[in-house]
């Protein structure tokens, strides 16, 4: 095990966005509560290939073709059992409040915290966060700027009570 993991907490290590989808379908029916904080990678180059892109062969450049990855939260959204919970993040540099309603029902997401990434203190790379949080009984609220671990616990003490 991994010696700063808190007992009880077991990590599942992928190295590619299909890899955690496929691990996520296998772990997500003996799950109470799914939180998807993050899209690995929305897309993903086909074909890499395996051998060295030579010059003499694509002397005019050569294209590369982007196809989308797995949707993990909404395929686990779609399967969701009537006592698990589905709690996602959407990351997003404006419009925070109608782009995490829009992705709560587009997603089929119970719950959803829209991240704004776009001020200094809050989003990637910091300590804190500003979010707005919504879920599927019309409940809002817009929290101010918070250390990331106060916005964890927040967030779970609302999920609870769904």
């Amino acid at each position: 095990g991994v010696p700063w993991l808190p007992a009880g907490v077991t990590r599942h290590d992928v190295t590619s966005a299909r890899q955690m989808f496929v691990r996520a379908q296998d772990l997500w029916s003996q799950a109470d509560i799914g939180i998807f904080t993050a899209a690995v990678a929305d897309f993903y180059p086909e074909p890499f290939g395996a051998a060295k892109f030579k010059k003499s062969a694509a002397n005019d450049g050569f294209d590369i073709h982007f196809s989308p990855n797995p949707d993990i939260l909404a395929t686990l959204a779609a399967t969701a059992q009537p006592w698990q919970r589905i709690l996602g993040f959407a990351a997003e540099s404006g419009n925070l409040e109608e782009q995490a309603r829009d992705k709560m029902r587009r997603k089929k997401a119970h719950m959803l915290v829209g991240n704004l990434i776009s001020a200094p203190d809050s989003g990637f790379a910091v300590p804190s966060n500003r979010v707005f949080v919504c879920d599927i009984s019309g409940r809002e609220e817009n929290w101010p700027t918070l250390s990331k671990a106060d916005v964890a616990w927040r967030l779970l003490n609302w999920l609870l009570t769904l």
